[in-house]
């Protein structure tokens, strides 16, 4: 009798034994797959930021107006000629040069053209997370006291004063390291 029950506690230990080894294996595979899903997000974090500098990179040439009243008895196509026409980057980038520069002068962000538009805003065209990211640096800047937030070839920046330096803000957890 003291044998059998011997013998049954080797062999309970033995079961034990084996479903210990068992659970071990999916321990490692877990760890495994674990490693595997960060390495996995990881890259597919990098992949939308470069998807998004890919869709920023086509918008280049163009610049995105807004604000232009809709009347009946004009033609759409004819403001937008009146306004802009680019054939290349450079020529976007002196234009909204003198976009700005208008600004300036007149101290507000409006923009005026005799006979077609009284009030209309001109700035870079953006994706949508990069004007998500612009109203976010925005609002921070204004929480937080910074005193410039601009876009430039579709990357946002700020800076604080006149003499601080410059940052680049690429997403959401920048524009809290503001």
């Amino acid at each position: 009798m003291l044998l059998q029950s011997v013998q049954f506690c080797c062999d309970k230990i033995s079961d034990f034994e084996t479903e210990i080894s068992r659970l071990n294996d999916y321990v490692k595979k877990t760890d495994q797959l674990y490693t595997e899903n960060d390495m996995l997000k990881a890259e597919m974090g990098s992949l939308r930021n470069r998807l998004g500098e890919l869709e920023q990179a086509a918008r280049l040439n163009n610049v995105e107006i807004q604000g232009v009243p809709e009347k009946n008895d004009e033609n759409l196509l004819h403001i937008v000629e009146k306004i802009v026409r680019f054939t290349s980057r450079g020529e976007r980038d002196r234009f909204l040069m003198a976009v700005r520069n208008k600004r300036k002068n007149i101290k507000t962000p409006r923009m005026s053209l005799n006979g077609v538009s009284g009030e209309f805003f001109v700035n870079e065209h953006l994706t949508l997370n990069n004007e998500i990211l612009y109203k976010e640096a925005r609002i921070a800047a204004k929480n937080k006291g910074y005193k410039y937030v601009w876009v430039r070839n579709g990357i946002v920046f700020c800076r604080k004063t006149d003499t601080s330096g410059i940052f680049v803000l690429k997403n959401s957890d920048s524009v809290g390291r503001m």
